[in-house]
């Protein structure tokens, strides 16, 4: 069984612009998968239960995940 992520905090904002990112459909499918990580990530979910919802790798969710919780927002620019 895989371990749960622990749960990154969001700033209303920060949450708020990440919400946008995942809804919307001129948002880079990139970035709105970006977003859905760290979304998922704040709602607690393991990076499998990531993965199977966004279908990219494990990899690349703890990426996102990590970059995020060390540069926040703009850790998930290119």
């Amino acid at each position: 069984m895989w371990a749960k992520c622990k749960r990154l905090e969001l700033s209303e904002d920060e949450e708020r612009a990440l919400k946008m990112w995942a809804a919307s459909g001129k948002t880079e499918r990139r970035m709105s998968l970006r977003g859905r990580v760290v979304l998922a990530a704040a709602e607690g979910q393991s990076l499998r239960q990531m993965a199977e919802g966004t279908n990219l790798g494990i990899n690349s969710c703890r990426k996102w995940r990590r970059r995020f919780a060390e540069s926040r927002l703009e850790g998930l620019q290119d």
